[in-house]
């Protein structure tokens, strides 16, 4: 196993154990200014923590090509899959919290 993948499979448990966390309510995970403005705390929590699993996806299938494959598709897939997974998280930060910060 390479060290590529590894590194991309632990990041992604890493961010599927603190999304199913959040998701049950556990938002003290979450920095206390990106929360400022919460009211409905438990919408935010599934939200933000279905969020974090869904960008945990493209950690896990670049980790998995790169496993089988020499080739730059694990990485081509791992940055716009890493930009596509912010959409979900930056929408769920304005519709909960009024913006990013």
């Amino acid at each position: 196993m390479n060290i590529f993948s590894l590194i991309l499979f632990l990041t992604s448990i890493l961010f599927i154990i603190l999304g199913i966390s959040i998701y049950k309510g556990n938002i003290g995970l979450i920095h206390s200014y990106h929360q400022e403005n919460v009211t409905d705390k438990v919408g935010y929590g599934k939200a933000m923590g279905k969020s974090l699993i869904l960008f945990s996806l493209p950690l896990i299938i670049s980790g998995t090509i790169a496993f089988f494959t020499e080739s730059l598709l694990p990485v081509i897939i791992l940055i716009v899959g890493m930009i596509l997974g912010f959409i979900p998280i930056v929408k769920t930060q304005q519709k909960y919290n009024g913006g990013m910060f």
